[in-house]
């Protein structure tokens, strides 16, 4: 048979090149090579790629559809939402069953033979039923063993899990653990929680490299309690989380798989063996404002999790961070993977990102970058050491600080938030929101380890729209801002919008304008509008006459404003502070330092 391509000459990489050279009409080549988060450069195309003979992928074409249902009550009483969930198209349902110091959270399940009943009692036609137990899977395992032999029921015993949430890894001593992590190898019930990495801030490979460590200490554990190196790879499963990062997030669920199967090789087991992987898209990402963009965020999240092969896929509603529910929400949720497979036929194809030269070469990338940090961390005592120095808490801390910095500083663009926000959106509850992200840093005291603490983009932005939104309702009022625009009509055009669409980020009222003729027009414009901030948009050049004059123009308006310069001319800046400029706000400048100076300015920080 004739070779489809056949009549085609290959073309080489210097030739791919040389025509890439030739469209960037001067900008050298290396301008179009892309850093990833984590330091290493990839290429603007491939031309070959690795193929592998070791099991990348999962075993069939279908993966498991998992609605989580967070909600709280009695066996009996989440039937129905179980029910609902699974005749609507899920496979599987995600619940979790949790008892703190009293508190309750969840199912409420107190002893095995109630967790036997719900077990009996949840109609899986296929799929799993995972339920998180968090430090009481051990106990309630010893008084109903044989519900945990169930091969479709999952839970998610993760001592080291539970050190990096909670600072210990439970009331037990290190040898009851390492017991009850023995007790546990028979059925899928001990879990690697790579998704707490990555909602503290945790980078992709950071979270690849972490896992096999991780995965490497349980069995080495298992292993020295005498369970067999098959049984305790069957019992171990990965629950992943999965950003929007589409490319590197498909290349790290197939390097994972890559990676778990030469360290099962490295334990002396020269045959594949399949490893179970779950994927949640990240609370991480979830925006509080403009959250229908996070239906967007959530289905690239879905689709690298599918195309890279997760056994099971789960969704976040796209509201989970909202006080206030959206009743149609986990619908909406459950709906995002019925269409990647009943209308994008993503389950047609075993592989389908096999044979894409990008992909190939960056999972390609990932796993070798990752086993040499997982070699570091070995050399080091591995997992459970680099735990108790704090060295895998330090670095993840770092990684969550670089990742809001980028978001403050707009290299990371998060839509509605920092970004082209929605006009005048407020949410309500807002309070509360903030003051569940304080809980779920504080509600456990460091002890033994030094903790991670969870995260969300746009945190440091939704603190400061507290502000706001409190003072709105105080006073049904908003700050309003004037942008003035004069001179240069390109630069007073650009430099109005870039500060429109700043300033509406804090959610303040903005007033354009379409331009001023003369600055002797902006007094009774001014005291027409009442603002509490104005905005000279024009030219650098233009700023040495406009500034003086505009300052002293101030000097007889009704109410004084805050005076804020569209710019930052570097050897005039002294200088125009002296003549009552404020702010300056540019591309350079951070954004979450200037909201929180104008609302300090503006008496809203208290």
């Amino acid at each position: 048979m004739e070779k489809l391509f056949s009549e085609f000459a290959p073309v080489s990489p210097s030739e791919w090149k040389l025509a890439i050279e030739k469209d960037l009409k001067g900008i050298p080549f290396e301008k179009v090579k892309w850093k990833t988060e984590d330091g290493f450069l990839l290429e603007p195309f491939y031309t070959e790629f690795v193929n592998r003979e070791t099991p990348l992928f999962r075993k069939e074409r279908h993966w498991s559809i998992t609605e989580v249902i967070s909600k709280k009550g009695s066996i009996d009483s989440l039937q129905p939402s179980i029910k609902e969930a699974l005749d609507s198209g899920a496979d599987s349902v995600q619940l979790h069953s949790y008892s703190l110091g009293g508190a309750k959270s969840g199912i409420e399940i107190e002893s095995g033979q109630e967790l036997e009943r719900f077990v009996k009692g949840v109609p899986l036609k296929s799929g799993q039923l995972f339920l998180s137990l968090g430090t009481r899977a051990p106990s309630l395992f010893a008084q109903s063993p044989s519900v945990f032999s169930n091969e479709k029921f999952f839970t998610d015993y993760d001592p080291f899990g539970t050190a990096l949430l909670c600072g210990e890894i439970s009331e037990d001593s290190l040898q009851d653990w390492k017991q009850y992590l023995t007790s546990l190898a028979n059925g899928k019930h001990i879990a690697i929680h790579s998704a707490y990495l990555r909602e503290a801030g945790a980078t992709v490979l950071e979270e690849l490299s972490y896992s096999i460590a991780w995965f490497a200490e349980y069995l080495t554990i298992l292993l020295e309690k005498g369970v067999s190196l098959e049984q305790s790879v069957r019992s171990i499963w990965f629950w992943t989380g999965t950003g929007t990062d589409y490319f590197q997030e498909i290349a790290k669920l197939r390097a994972l798989r890559l990676l778990v199967s030469q360290v099962i090789e490295a334990f002396g087991e020269k045959e594949p063996k399949s490893i179970f992987v779950h994927s949640s898209n990240l609370s991480f990402q979830q925006t509080i404002f403009d959250p229908h963009v996070n239906l967007l965020r959530n289905t690239s999240a879905a689709m690298s999790a599918v195309l890279g092969g997760a056994d099971s896929v789960s969704v976040l509603p796209f509201e989970s961070n909202h006080s206030k529910k959206d009743p149609n929400a986990d619908r909406i949720a459950r709906n995002t993977q019925l269409l990647l497979k009943n209308e994008s036929y993503f389950d047609k194809v075993l592989d389908p990102s096999l044979g894409s030269y990008y992909i190939e070469n960056l999972t390609n990338t990932l796993a070798e970058k990752a086993w040499t940090e997982f070699q570091s961390l070995e050399s080091k005592g591995g997992f459970l050491k680099a735990m108790e120095t704090g060295e895998i808490q330090k670095r993840i801390q770092a990684s969550g600080k670089h990742k809001l910095e980028q978001v403050s500083s707009k290299k990371t663009i998060l839509l509605g938030t920092n970004q082209y926000p929605l006009a005048k959106e407020h949410v309500s509850g807002l309070d509360k929101i903030i003051a569940d992200d304080k809980n779920r840093k504080e509600f456990s005291k460091q002890t033994t380890f030094e903790r991670i603490l969870p995260i969300r983009a746009s945190e440091e932005f939704d603190a400061i729209r507290l502000l706001v939104e409190t003072s709105f309702s105080k006073t049904g009022k908003l700050p309003k801002v004037c942008l003035l625009p004069i001179g240069d009509a390109v630069m007073r055009k650009a430099r109005a919008s870039f500060s429109s669409n700043l300033l509406s980020c804090m959610g303040f009222e903005i007033q354009d304008h379409s331009g001023f003729a003369s600055l002797e027009d902006v007094p009774a414009y001014l005291d027409l509008q009442l603002p509490e901030v104005i905005v000279l948009c024009s030219s650098d050049e233009e700023y040495n006459a406009l500034v003086p004059s505009l300052s002293k123009l101030l000097g007889s308006v009704k109410k004084k404003p805050i005076f804020i310069l569209a710019g930052y001319p570097t050897d005039k800046v002294k200088e125009f502070e002296s003549l009552g400029v404020q702010e300056f706000i540019h591309l350079k400048r951070n954004l979450i330092e200037t909201f929180r100076s104008l609302v300090e300015r503006l008496g809203l920080s208290s």
